[in-house]
């Protein structure tokens, strides 16, 4: 019988995370921190009321989101229960708990209502999905974002004209896709192809790897 391309997926990235969890902040070196943290803090949008952050990780982006917005009401989900628990503590250490909601859940199911975001973020994960998935987690960010709500995004940015390190990442995704499991790709034009307005865009590397970030919206 064949799998599900959605419950192989979850179950492949609920695995190696949670196995993880305990040291991925050492595994990232603070790298991705610190570009969570330099993005968040140029945020230019009104101060939203609520912001959900997909695929919350170890917290960093909840922490900065709420420095960022202190009066706005945070939401974290992420698929790894060991994820959750690394975030719930750093908010709580931090004394946002009170401000902040953080679940286990499926990006492919969000646990919102509709039209429920003024602002969602998502870092380091968009890359997760595979392709066949991808129309499925858009689908669920335009179902929760707000009319006049915003969508902040970095990713691993797949470019055309790439450096060595990036084709020995491709490389090794290709060979090892459960341990290398974040595939590059096009980010700012996928969300255009689904209807999303991007601005905003801007390149970054981390260890010579390619990386973008990126606003949009709905708006006409």
């Amino acid at each position: 019988m064949n799998v599900p391309p959605a419950i192989d997926f979850q179950e492949q990235v609920q695995q190696n995370y949670d196995r993880i969890s305990r040291i991925y902040d050492l595994l990232s070196g603070g790298t991705e921190k610190r570009l969570i943290r330099k993005v968040i803090g140029t945020l230019k949008i009104a101060v939203p009321k609520k912001v959900i952050e997909i695929g919350c990780g170890t917290g960093n982006g909840l922490i900065a989101l709420q420095e960022k917005y202190p009066s706005a009401v945070l939401s974290g989900i992420d698929l790894s229960f060991g994820m959750c628990l690394r975030s719930s503590r750093k908010v709580m250490h931090q004394n946002l708990s009170s401000h902040s909601l953080i679940c286990q859940g499926d990006a492919l199911q969000l646990p919102f209502p509709n039209k429920d975001a003024d602002l969602v973020f998502i870092s380091f994960t968009f890359e997760l999905f595979p392709d066949a998935l991808q129309s499925a987690l858009l689908h669920e960010i335009k179902r929760i974002l707000a009319p006049e709500g915003y969508i902040s995004v970095i990713s691993m940015y797949k470019e055309y004209e790439s450096g060595w390190m990036s084709r020995l990442y491709a490389a090794a995704h290709a060979r090892f896709p459960k341990v290398i499991d974040c595939q590059p790709l096009d980010g700012p034009a996928i969300f255009r192809r689904f209807g999303f307005q991007v601005f905003n865009e801007t390149n970054h590397h981390i260890w010579g790897i390619p990386v973008v970030s990126f606003m949009g919206n709905m708006q006409e």
